[in-house]
């Protein structure tokens, strides 16, 4: 499996599709981005009481996805930064969550600064 970047997005390690660019929530086990392959997202109707349908998830188009995307290599690994858990530490102290953000080309002094200036902590070394 490719390994891609990884950056924090409002609190959330995320990662961008190679093929499409599209934003993709960053899974240890594997990503596959749904633009490239919409059966991963696939659903079928199951009756339930009163004639009533509700949405589930269709295994077999979801499987098909998935080994689609494992032939094609699109299943992506995200690459965390050496310093993920610092980076951690010191977002998760500021008090908005959408300024929760990093990208690779920030240094932790960079977001020790950003917390600062915004009155925000910063943890001890």
């Amino acid at each position: 499996m490719p390994q891609v970047p990884a950056f924090m997005n409002n609190g959330r390690w995320l990662l961008y599709c190679p093929k499409d660019g599209e934003a993709l929530p960053a899974w240890d086990a594997g990503v596959i981005c749904p633009r490239c392959h919409p059966g991963i997202l696939a659903k079928a109707f199951q009756l339930v009481k009163g004639g009533l349908f509700r949405p589930v998830t269709d295994l077999e188009l979801v499987n098909q996805a998935r080994q689609e995307a494992a032939e094609q290599d699109e299943i992506y690994v995200p690459a965390y930064p050496e310093e993920k858990v610092q980076i951690e530490k010191i977002l998760r102290l500021r008090s908005n969550r959408e300024n929760m953000n990093w990208i690779a080309s920030e240094t932790l002094e960079d977001l020790r600064q950003q917390n600062i200036e915004h009155g925000d902590p910063v943890p001890e070394e």
